[in-house]
Order: C-alpha cells, then sequence, then structure tokens
C-alpha cells in the first residue's frame, strides 16, 4: 500500500509543503531521508518524530527516533527507535499525524499528515513528491526567518518536484546518515589515535568539576615529554558560562596566555593571534556533528548538561576547528596532569596567581617531580625582521625614481574565513592592498592565505613598487602594517606615514567582505 503524506513546514512566514507518496511498509528513518531531501536540509542536525495522532486517536506521549531516549537519559515519553518503526504501525487512518522536529535549536517543525491511501503503481517508482510549494529556509536560519530576511517564495513548483524526484532516485547515497561516523578527516578511528583515551579522560576531568574551586588566575604548566615544551593550563568556569580546559602550548600559547589579562586587545586581534587547544564541556544538543559523531565512534558515555566534551584548535590566521591527531595528544597529556593537580588542589594544595605573582606550579610527567617557576612577563611585541632575498632586494633598490603620488598600502586580515580547500580548515585571508590616495583608484591587490610568512608580506611591498616603476613621495599605513615593513622601508629609504585611515583601502575592503 502507498502512503500519501502531506508535510507541511511550520512557522516559516508562508506556506512551505511537499505533497510525498511513498510505500506504508517503509520505516520512519526512510521517512526522515525523504524529508531531509524534500525540504533540502542536510542533516547536519539531530532530529525526532513525535506522534500526535494514532488510529484516529490522539497520542501525544511517544518519540520515534535515531535511537531510544533512554540510552542516553531519562524521558517521560514511550521512545521507539526510527530504524525498527514502521509507517503502517503509526498510520492507520487518515489524517493521523505525527510532527518531525529538525534541528533541536532552530525548531524546524514538520506537519505529517496522513491524505490517503493508495494501490500500489506496478510501473510507480516510489518515494516521490507529487507537489511542492515554496522553498524550505536555509539551515541555522531561524533568526533570519524571524526577523522576516529570506525570501523563500518559489513560484517554480515543477522544477522543485522534478530536482527533488531526481535527489529520491539516490536516497540513500544522498543522505549521509546521522548514526554513521563518515568524517575521518577529523577525527580517525584507529587505536593509535588519542581520541578513546582522550574521551575517557575528558569525562574523568569534567566529573571533577574543578572550576567549583579553581579560577582562571591558577595556572599550572605541564611539561610535554615529547616536544619539551611546557603547556601552560587553565580551568575555565569560574564565572559559569564556559566549562572546561584550556591549553596554551609553548611560547606561541604563553603569549596567548598573556593576552588574555589585557584589556585593550580586540576581539578578533585576539583570534588572529590565539594559539590554544581547548576542551569544553556543552549540552549534547550544543555539539557540532563532527563532535557527536566522535563520541559515538568510541565507547564512551556522557550524560546530563554540560557534560558532553567539545575539542577545538586555535591558530594564528586561523579559524577556530577541529584538532588534529598530533594536537589530540597534546591535550591528553594536559588532561592526564590536570586531572592530578585538580585533584591535589581540591585536598589543599595552593597555587600561585599567575598574573599577580608572575609564578607558575610545573608539571614533569617523566620525572614525576614538580615544581613552583618563575616566568617573566614580555608583552612588548618582537622585532620584525627582513626575510626578503638579497635578489629581491637588490631589484627593488634599483627603483630609484621619485613618483609625485601618495599611496595608501595596508596588509591586513579580512575578518571573513575562507576555506581554499573542500573539508580544510578555514583561514582568515591576508589582504595587500594600494590605492593613489588623491585619486581615490585602487591599483594593487592580493589575497594571502599563509598569515605567518612575513617574507611574503614584505614581498608584496616591493611587488607594489615595481607595478609604480617607483619610490612614491609618500605612502600611507596603519600601525600593523607599518611595522611589518619597517625593515624594508629602512633599507629602501621610503618616507612612511602612519595613519589609521585609510578611505579608499577601507573601500576595497568593503567591496571584498560584501563579495565574499
Amino acid at each position: 500500500m502507498i502512503y500519501e503524506f502531506e508535510i507541511t513546514l511550520d512557522d516559516v512566514g508562508v506556506p512551505v509543503w511537499r505533497t510525498i507518496q511513498m510505500d506504508s511498509s517503509s520505516t520512519f528513518r526512510d521517512l526522515h531521508k525523504v524529508i531531509q531531501l524534500a525540504f533540502d536540509w542536510s542533516n547536519m542536525h539531530l532530529h525526532s518524530f513525535f506522534v500526535d495522532k494514532a488510529n484516529g486517536n490522539e497520542n501525544n506521549m511517544v518519540e520515534i527516533g535515531p535511537q531510544k531516549a533512554d540510552d542516553e537519559f531519562p524521558s517521560p515519553l514511550d521512545t521507539y527507535n526510527e530504524a525498527d518503526a514502521l509507517l503502517s504501525d503509526w498510520f492507520k487512518e487518515v489524517n493521523d499525524q505525527v510532527v518531525y522536529l529538525y534541528d533541536f535549536g532552530d525548531n524546524w517543525e514538520h506537519d505529517v499528515v496522513l491524505m490517503k491511501k493508495l494501490s500500489l503503481e506496478q510501473t510507480g517508482a516510489y518515494p516521490r513528491c507529487i507537489g511542492a510549494k515554496n522553498n524550505a529556509p536555509e539551515e541555522d536560519s531561524r533568526a533570519e526567518v524571524i526577523m522576516e530576511e529570506v525570501n523563500l517564495v518559489n513560484n517554480s513548483s515543477q522544477k522543485m518536484i522534478d530536482a527533488i524526484n531526481h535527489d529520491l532516485l539516490d536516497i540513500d547515497e544522498n543522505v549521509i546518515d546521522f548514526d554513521e561516523l563518515d568524517d575521518d578527516d577529523f577525527y580517525p578511528e584507529s587505536q593509535d589515535y588519542p581520541w578513546e583515551d582522550l574521551l575517557l579522560k575528558a569525562g574523568e576531568f569534567n566529573k571533577l568539576k574543578p572550576w567549583e574551586f579553581m579560577d582562571d588566575n591558577q595556572i599550572f604548566a605541564v611539561v610535554d615529554p615529547v616536544s619539551g615544551e611546557r603547556l601552560f593550563c587553565s580551568v575555565l568556569g569560574g564565572a559559569g558560562e564556559m566549562f572546561g580546559l584550556a591549553v596554551y602550548p609553548g611560547e606561541q600559547g604563553y603569549s596567548t596566555l598573556m593576552d588574555t589579562f589585557e584589556s585593550d586587545i580586540s576581539d578578533m586581534d585576539f583570534i588572529l593571534k590565539q594559539r590554544s587547544l581547548l576542551v569544553s564541556f556543552e549540552d549534547r544538543l550544543d555539539l557540532e556533528k563532527e563532535d557527536y559523531d566522535l563520541v559515538k565512534a568510541y565507547n564512551v558515555s556522557f550524560r546530563g548538561k554540560k557534560s558532553w566534551p567539545e575539542f577545538r584548535s586555535f591558530k594564528p590566521g586561523y579559524y577556530p576547528w577541529f584538532m588534529d591527531e598530533d594536537e589530540g595528544w597534546i591535550m591528553l597529556e594536559a588532561l592526564e596532569q590536570a586531572v592530578e593537580v585538580c585533584e591535589e588542589v581540591r585536598n589543599g594544595l595552593e597555587l600561585p596567581d599567575f598574573y599577580s605573582e608572575g609564578k607558575v606550579l610545573a608539571i614533569m610527567p617523566e620525572s614525576g617531580g614538580n615544581e613552583i617557576i618563575s616566568l617573566k612577563a614580555d608583552n612588548k611585541s618582537k622585532e620584525v625582521k627582513l626575510e626578503v632575498s638579497e635578489l629581491d632586494l637588490k631589484r627593488a633598490k634599483k627603483l630609484t625614481n621619485q613618483i609625485p603620488a601618495t599611496i595608501e598600502f595596508v596588509v591586513t586580515h579580512l575578518d571573513i574565513p575562507v576555506q581554499e580547500d573542500h573539508g580544510g580548515r578555514p583561514a582568515f585571508p591576508v589582504l595587500v592592498a594600494a590605492a593613489d590616495h588623491a585619486q581615490g583608484i585602487a591599483f594593487f591587490q592580493d589575497l594571502l592565505y599563509d598569515s605567518t610568512d612575513i617574507g611574503l608580506q614584505q614581498n608584496q611591498l616591493i611587488k607594489m613598487l615595481q607595478l609604480t616603476e617607483g619610490i612614491p613621495e609618500k605612502i600611507m599605513m596603519d600601525k600593523k602594517t607599518a611595522s611589518i615593513m619597517e625593515p624594508l622601508v629602512k633599507e629602501l629609504n621610503v618616507n612612511v606615514e602612519i595613519n589609521e585611515v585609510l578611505p579608499n583601502i577601507e573601500e576595497i575592503i568593503k567591496g571584498i567582505e560584501d563579495s565574499i
């Protein structure tokens, strides 16, 4: 028998519905996949079915989902696995209804109503869409829908139907199963990798709840036995907002840690400079899909609020991202020692105040010893060195012709992350741009995806001078650009004026960000 459903997406401002026909012997997991394709969702979030009416009777105490709810936490509802529950088990009479809830944050509710029971067509292909109206919103756009900032109207119903049916022909390939780990690029499954031990140790750390008796000024350091670097560790959660452990590796991490105590650094500057690793504890429904997949890939269970671990890596110039294998080992070492230190603190060990005293407890795992060490707070910016090649410098010094012009020149990060390779870590690209100050004409522009290569950035100034075929009377730069270019400017005897307001450059940046 064939069931004909009308599936309506609620509360999106305009009517959005699909008419779907599928075999009554299909499972609710099959129906989940059909809805994902029919409404152009990407299966990035959690979902479940809630029965409203079955066999002609109201029934609002049943949930049908990817797994039984009591596998994770107690539920007042009767729960069934969608892989086993058949449509015919619950849709008995016309007008029987369930609600399909997708994304427990944005709460996209779909009313699924049985409209007709039909005979099976021997030549028909099922499931299939026979009616459609308007587009569904994009993922994670509930706020925009509420503010009426999206246009969902689509007058090409037949094109929508054709596209849906095309996708339904290969439904299993077009819908990635949420219950299967499918992102080995982030968290490969192997006994040689740190993830299972990392999950176990994270759970142990969370049960200690060290944020209840420690604050983020009580820094301790672990000496990484592999690299020999110090891993500066800070327990997060004293403010009651984010709970976890931040790890700042090596000299770069130490610099980041010092920046956390500065009040005059902007959020964007901090992100661009930050080097740290973070394990935070979230509610299950707030996890990204990759984090949930990681937990499911190993025999480690988490229950309750703010108990599910989420691991993140912060690198200068890059968007916060999933940890790689090496970073996983570093975090595991830090967590193992953190558990011991936090237990000792709970039993009376006093840690020095890192910021006010300039001291830290350092743990040496290999020797089993520890000591209080003094640290010198050096917040002075390091001198930038000349990184261009001798050949490029010689060529630049041949540009002796004076150009009667004032040029705006900048090397700056765009605050929009760009993913150069599919699945790769997004970076905040470096924009290099130059414009004639008087005429307002932009004549030089480039995007660099390696924000750490100072020589590459300095070479951009040489390229700009080669384009002008001489040295301008004056080059206007902001403070950061002038700092990067200072050794090259001295070599070329360029007249630089530091000015934080570069109007033509600001127009270039706005245009690029709008296009991205």
